[in-house]
């Protein structure tokens, strides 16, 4: 069985992930019970620091429980605690122990090109003071172009006018939506 993880996000006390297992694409929803590790009170842990102390391992119910522990506990003087507290990283370890080997040929990579107004200057991107005028987007062969003007698309290019900049961005959403990328790239 080939499996490996294209996005591993955490969303409350869930981890979102999503890849592609047997050549087929999956997305779950894992409640994940991490981990931390202390210094071992009887010199038996099976686990070691990089520093080469033995330590214990200490699970959890949940990533919230986790950190409320580390809160309550941080000011305790003498308390080492050991580990990630970014749980994504520690769940692909555990997951996917090794090497990763990815295919490439599986994986959706999106390419998004905004273009907007400029007139009067380069729009400012913190304050997005700019209307957007065209998105194009690409994933494989597929290529999709919104705006507002008439265009006339080159072969195996999908064109939709639009009426206004609130109708481009809902399009948007409906293609990101169908085509549902495992990478997103600009021009």
């Amino acid at each position: 069985m080939t499996a490996f993880y294209t996005n591993v996000a955490r969303h409350f006390d869930d981890l979102l992930v999503r890849g592609y297992e047997n050549g087929r694409r999956f997305s779950r929803k894992i409640k994940y019970k991490p981990y931390l590790f202390t210094p071992s009170r009887n010199g038996a842990g099976e686990y070691y620091t990089l520093d080469n102390w033995q330590v214990d391992r200490m699970d959890f119910e949940s990533m919230s429980e986790c950190n409320q522990f580390i809160k309550r506990y941080k000011d305790v003087q003498g308390l080492k605690l050991y580990g990630l507290t970014q749980f994504q990283y520690t769940f692909i370890n555990d997951e996917y122990p090794g090497e990763i080997v990815f295919d490439k040929s599986l994986v959706s990579v999106l390419t998004i090109d905004i273009e907007t107004d400029s007139e009067g200057g380069f729009p400012n991107i913190d304050t997005a003071d700019k209307m957007i005028t065209a998105i194009t987007l690409r994933v494989d062969d597929e290529t999709v172009v919104m705006g507002y003007k008439p265009y006339t698309p080159a072969p195996k290019v999908q064109y939709y006018m639009c009426r206004d900049e609130e109708e481009l961005l809902s399009r948007l959403l409906e293609f990101w939506t169908k085509m549902a990328p495992d990478i997103v790239t600009g021009k």
